[in-house]
């Protein structure tokens, strides 16, 4: 964060905001699901907001997935947080959204949760119109979070085959274009299935050790 003014950093724990006034030994405290289990405190720097967060919850998938090896590593959920203006429109939000989990504009479907007051529990509302601004869906002052879907049928209704897939005429692999880890697929009968079971539990220390002494 070199070269940056001191107003244009803000320090957080994990789910913790820091004012300036905080001490270091202020953060060595146990504290489970506040960031501040670890000692050295890791911390996170972020820039200055030059608009407002907006913060996308994207559902546990296949399509975001990390597989390495055969092996999956992560199918988390993920919540996206991104510093937009009143004027950026649905699209650009859309492919901000594109850039970090692979899922094209297009393929995307966008709930927001609106809340006009700390009574009700708000609405829900459909951001289908890519060429309006968050503005025109007030949602610089009402909104607490944006639902993310994949849309799977496209604008007249058909299903999207955007994944493997066997029919009458046999096995279809996966387009080329496709964000889909291959891996993930769960047909292990696929010609183009890895050499890896992921169901298969991995071998411990000693079982490596005894097999490489029979050779």
């Amino acid at each position: 964060m070199e070269k940056l003014d001191v107003e244009d950093v803000n320090i957080f724990a994990s789910e913790t905001h820091l004012a300036d006034s905080t001490l270091l030994s202020d953060c060595y405290l146990d504290w489970a699901g506040f960031g501040l289990e670890d000692w050295p405190p890791k911390l996170i720097a972020k820039p200055r907001v030059q608009g407002f967060e907006i913060f996308v919850n994207v559902p546990a998938m296949r399509d975001t997935s990390t597989w390495d090896n055969g092996r999956m590593q992560h199918y988390l959920e993920q919540k996206l947080v991104f510093d937009v203006q009143a004027s950026t429109r649905v699209e650009e939000l859309k492919q901000m959204i594109a850039d970090r989990i692979r899922i094209p504009s297009k393929r995307q479907k966008l709930t927001a949760h609106v809340r006009s007051d700390l009574i009700s529990l708000g609405q829900y509302m459909e951001l289908d119109d890519d060429f309006k601004t968050l503005a025109d869906f007030d949602l610089e002052k009402h909104c607490v979070s944006i639902r993310f879907e994949k849309a799977q049928f496209d604008e007249n209704g058909d299903y999207i085959f955007d994944d493997a897939f066997w029919d009458e005429q046999g096995y279809h692999a996966q387009p080329q274009d496709s964000w889909i880890p291959k891996d993930s697929l769960a047909n292990r009968s696929r010609p183009d299935a890895h050499a890896v079971d992921p169901n298969q539990p991995l071998s411990i220390a000693s079982d490596r050790r005894a097999a490489a002494a029979q050779k």
